[in-house]
This record gives structure tokens, sequence and C-alpha cells, in this order.
């Protein structure tokens, strides 16, 4: 009977001073992270507790709070930045992040189905030999090249006969290369797009790794060209996680 009464003893101080043993077993982290280059905030670092599987993620302004075991190890990740692993004992009230480089593979793009098509497009164009010999028959009487009308209380002009025909194939000859210039100015500029924004950038910032899922979560960030050319890579990433919220709540 005695030696249950002190069992029961034991187990009773052992429920009371559990919380009381965990607590100096945690430490509460209230850190700062920032780039090392310029030591500007740096908001949306994923900071993992590996020990334990849970993770915060750092706000706008670099800050971010986090009970941890003192044994415990954290990793600190983000796009652009190198990422860092410390002991929970070792981690300072700031964190210095170091930006890091990313090499993209050079694409080029055509606005054919492939190179042979264009080359063969380029052998093919021709352009009317503007040094041909006007012939007589092509000449207008002056009265019937101008006419008067009071429609629309304006004047016009008629160009009818061969003088029509042939302002109507240079117009055409005209207008054709100028698209095709648009095509390959439209090319280049959506190659240096690609070069900001991408799959691997999305891929990085989200953790998506399904290029289905990809595709789907650019389309519903459906951001601009205008904002992709002017921004920062910084910004677009921060643009892609905030995105990326709206994306999961709306999924």
């Amino acid at each position: 009977m005695n030696t249950y009464k002190v069992q029961l003893f034991l187990l009773f101080w052992c429920i009371i001073l559990q919380p009381t043993y965990s607590q100096f077993n945690q430490i509460d982290l209230n850190c700062t992270i920032l780039s090392k280059k310029d030591s500007t905030p740096i908001g949306f670092v994923h900071v993992l507790n590996i020990s334990s599987r849970h993770g915060v993620i750092s706000e706008n302004n670099g800050t971010f709070n986090f009970r941890v075991g003192i044994t415990d190890t954290l990793i600190f990740s983000v796009v652009g930045f190198e990422s860092l692993k410390y002991s929970a004992t070792e981690i300072p009230s700031q964190i210095f992040m170091e930006p890091r480089s990313y090499t993209l593979e050079t694409v080029t793009i055509f606005p054919y189905k492939n190179y042979e098509d264009f080359k063969k497009a380029i052998i093919d164009f021709s352009l009317i030999d503007s040094t041909q010999t006007i012939e007589n028959s092509m000449f207008i009487l002056k009265n019937s090249l101008f006419l008067y009308s009071k429609m629309n209380q304006g004047a016009g002009v008629t160009l009818d006969g061969p003088i029509t025909a042939l302002y109507n194939l240079f117009s055409k000859q005209a207008k054709s290369y100028k698209r095709y210039e648009e095509l390959l100015a439209q090319d280049r500029y959506n190659s240096f797009l690609a070069t900001k924004y991408n799959n691997i950038l999305v891929q990085n910032a989200t953790q998506i790794s399904i290029p289905e899922e990809i595709t789907k979560f650019m389309l519903f960030c459906d951001f601009s060209d205008e904002f992709i050319a002017k921004s920062t890579e910084y910004e677009i990433v921060v643009q892609i996680q905030k995105c990326h919220k709206e994306y999961l709540e709306n999924k």
C-alpha cells in the first residue's frame, strides 16, 4: 500500500514539473533578417525548424518570432539569397543573408516553327523593284484624277486604274514587312520577360514542383508585362509569394 502511494506521489510531481522543465528547454527567438549587401529587410523568408518540422515566414520588415528547443536546428531560405543553417542557441538578433545570382539558359525564339522555316521565309521574301520604268499608259488625265465631292462637306482624291494597282501592291509589301518587324520585336520582348519571370523562379518562390500546377498558378497571378519589365527580381518574388497566399486560399 505504501509503495502504491509513493508511485502516485511521484506521478503527481512529474505532471506538475513537466511544463516547467519544458520551458527551461525552449527559447523565444525575436530576430530580424537583413540583406548582407545593403542591410535592407528581407520579407517572406522561410524559417524551418528541421528538428520539429515546424516553420514560420518573416514579415515584410524582416522580423519573425519563433519558440524553439535549445537543441533544435533552423534553416533560413528565400529566393535570391544563399540559405543559412543555425543551431537555436547560436542565432543572433540580426541575421544577414548573402544575395545569390541565378544563371538562366539562353532561349532563342523565332516567329516560325523552326530555324529552317524562318530561313526559307527570308529567302522567299521579295520586294518590288522600284527602279522599273512607268509606262505612258499608266498616266491619267488631271480631270479624271482629282474629283471634287460635296459629300461630308469635303474634297477627296480617287485613284483608279493602274496607279491604284501599283499603290496597293507597294502598300501591301510595306505592311507585310512592317508586321514582320513587329513580330520580331515582340519575340525579343517576350524573351526578355522570360528571363525575369519564369517557371524556375516560381518554383523556388512557392515550392510548387508540378509543371502543370506552376502554369495554373502563373495564369492565376496574371502579372502584366509592364510590371515584369519594370520590377526587380526581389519585387517580383514578393508579389509571387503574396499571390501564392491568395492562390492557396482560393484553391
